[in-house]
């Protein structure tokens, strides 16, 4: 099983905008992006997503060949599925830290 952890993390707050201008005015990030759900803030290589808090972060996303077998080997070993979105799925490890499998590009 072939996966890649990439650059993007997600992270949960409950105002957005606020989120957004804290970050980049404390720490330094440059804001790179901006949907009605999320704004995407730049350092480095970091990419850093200011998303509405479901509880569920802060997410790491990782990069995978088939989402289906991924998710399958996943759950296989003490992780589980906590949401599906779009092309992607959202799972927790044994250990409850959060991952998106993204389909590789």
């Amino acid at each position: 099983m072939q996966m890649r952890t990439t650059e993007h993390i997600a992270l949960g707050v409950q105002d957005i905008d606020e989120a957004a201008n804290y970050y980049v005015e404390v720490f330094g990030f440059k804001e790179t992006g901006r949907k009605d759900d999320y704004v995407e803030l730049t350092s480095g290589v970091l990419k850093l997503y200011i998303t509405q808090d479901d509880g569920y972060t802060p997410t790491f996303n990782v990069d995978v060949r088939s989402i289906a077998e991924a998710e399958a080997h996943i759950v296989a070993n003490g992780g589980e599925v906590y949401m599906r979105h779009s092309e992607e799925v959202f799972v927790k490890d044994k250990y409850g830290h959060c991952f998106c499998l993204s389909k590789e590009s």
